[in-house]
């Protein structure tokens, strides 16, 4: 199967599985329009099968981020299905214990990891991801070469091309809109300026640390996206994609050690003539939706499909909101909990990482995030400090809650 073959058929597994999800036409109104994306696994026997999914096109503002882990602070596609996705690797590293499933995972007693087995990960979207990859120009006839120019675009007309993400404010810049190729950027956020990166810069993150995320790399090596396929019909643009998910990071190798390296995924457009039917165009969906769907393929007794609003779930009343019914199964907390009970289920793994006498329920988040034992903490940290000295941190008091 050739490239393109492969992305056609990703595409439309994809996208015939949109249309089966129950809850996919139920949250959009008629004038709303979302962005889709999912990842799909890939077996040595060519089989293809989405693993999470998920749709969005929100992001909360600082002044709503919970210090209690209960709230997503970045509810686009991207992000969500890449969240739905660490929550599918957790299923299945726990599915690697039981003698009667099968799982993708097998632990491995030397390394004190879960070994992944001869599979492959591809991420299939509707939409340029928002930030460097949505920068460039529509004059075909432009140079390679030519230095592009510095444009500006107000948020409330933003053609192909164009992103609506921001610059930093600390860049010292005049205009925060200005489309500057290859700089970090913040989504947009109405008033309350947020604190999220955009899925430029957090896809370009994956394809250098892995797409498994800091709590996972303790456990498992990392994870990276073969390919990333966008669906047929989208507005991009080669070179800005590439610049955006690894090229204008070309020099993270000097500072990334085994087995963390800079990862160049193959970006990809299908050619099937299959679109997604709720894209945002000038007619009649206008407006973004405020909801996401979320997807991951674990047992349907666990929840595996969810739909939230302003990062809790949906349909939870006012006396709920403040309880774990409200908590959506990929917000941190969650995925920390989740996590603590692998741990708990493999005591040689716990001994191994903290000690076989610590309480588990004793740790807060951040003891885990800057654990010096996982070398993702420090591999990222020596990263930022040499190369990426720009990339934002949040408030550490953010990171101080325990599990459910």
């Amino acid at each position: 199967m050739d490239q393109m073959e492969l992305a056609n058929k990703i595409s439309e597994l994809c996208l015939s599985f949109y249309d089966r999800l129950p809850s996919a036409k139920r949250s959009l109104k008629s004038n709303e329009w979302t962005i889709y994306s999912a990842i799909v696994m890939e077996s040595d026997d060519r089989k293809l099968e989405v693993v999470s999914c998920g749709t969005g096109t929100k992001c909360i503002g600082s002044m709503m981020l919970s210090e209690f882990g209960d709230i997503l602070n970045d509810s686009h596609a991207e992000v969500i299905c890449r969240r739905a996705f660490i929550r599918y690797l957790l299923f299945q590293i726990r599915a690697s214990k039981a003698s009667d499933r099968q799982s993708i995972f097998q632990f491995d007693e030397k390394t004190m990891k879960f070994k992944l087995m001869n599979v492959k990960f591809h991420m299939f979207t509707t939409s340029s991801p928002c930030g460097d990859a949505s920068i460039y120009s529509t004059n075909d006839n432009q140079s390679e070469n030519e230095e592009p120019e510095a444009k500006k675009v107000k948020m409330s007309e933003l053609p192909n091309g164009f992103t609506g993400a921001k610059l930093l404010f600390y860049e010292d810049v005049e205009d925060v809109m200005a489309q500057t190729e290859g700089k970090i950027r913040i989504k947009p956020g109405k008033g309350d300026r947020t604190m999220s990166l955009s899925c430029s810069d957090k896809i370009a993150r994956w394809n250098m640390m892995g797409i498994q995320g800091c709590l996972l790399s303790s456990i498992v090596d990392p994870i990276y996206l073969n390919s990333v396929i966008l669906a047929d019909g989208t507005s991009f643009n080669q070179t800005a994609m590439e610049r955006a998910l690894y090229r204008r990071f070309s020099d993270a190798d000097k500072f990334l050690n085994h087995p963390f390296k800079l990862h160049r995924p193959t970006i990809l457009v299908a050619n099937n003539k299959l679109k997604f039917p709720f894209c945002r165009n000038d007619t009649d969906r206008v407006n973004p939706s405020a909801n996401s769907i979320i997807y991951s393929r674990i047992d349907e007794s666990e929840r595996p499909i969810e739909v939230g609003v302003s990062g809790k779930r949906q349909g939870v009343t006012k006396k709920q909101m403040q309880t774990r019914k409200a908590h959506l199964k990929i917000s941190k907390i969650e995925i920390f909990t989740e996590y603590l009970n692998i741990l708990n289920e493999f005591p040689e793994l716990k001994s191994h990482l903290y000690s076989s006498l610590i309480n588990l329920d004793d740790l807060c988040y951040k003891d885990v995030k800057t654990s010096t034992t996982n070398d993702y903490n420090l591999q990222w940290r020596r990263l930022k400090e040499n190369f990426l000295p720009n990339w934002t941190t949040k408030n550490e008091n953010l990171l101080n809650f325990k599990s459910c």
